[in-house]
């Protein structure tokens, strides 16, 4: 179902029931969805890359400030901040669960620094990663 939506969808090889699925979705140059056999999920999506650190941090922050009142019905959750020079990391776990499907729920916002071969360049990147 999640296909139906995506740019373009692959069956993995050699792999059953594998899929990815890469989504246009408005203010990212990426979104790829992932689901394995074994019933978990993965979706990244990158929402900057840049030399301009000030426009990475602004996408940073408003990343954080939508989940920082995410909630779950089924859940409580953890939720930390990690800062440094070079990284940011904003993260949301599970604690308690009534809904099993959901203990292994991990969502991060990053913003890092990285070295692009592509630009031949230092780059700023913020992604969200949620894993199920």
């Amino acid at each position: 179902l999640n296909g139906k939506n995506s740019v373009d969808t692959i069956k993995i090889p050699n792999a059953k029931d594998r899929v990815y699925c890469n989504f246009n979705i408005k203010g990212a140059y990426e979104s790829t969805y992932m689901r394995n056999a074994k019933g978990r999920y993965t979706w990244n999506c990158g929402f900057v890359k840049t030399e301009d650190k000030s426009k990475a941090d602004g996408m940073y922050n408003y990343l954080v400030i939508q989940l920082r009142n995410y909630n779950l019905k089924n859940a409580k959750l953890i939720k930390t901040e990690s800062l440094q020079p070079e990284a940011k990391t904003y993260s949301i776990k599970t604690n308690e669960v009534s809904d099993i499907s959901l203990q292994n729920l991990n969502m991060n916002v990053k913003l890092k620094k990285e070295f692009d071969k592509d630009e031949n360049k230092d780059l700023w990147k913020v992604e969200v990663e949620v894993n199920i």
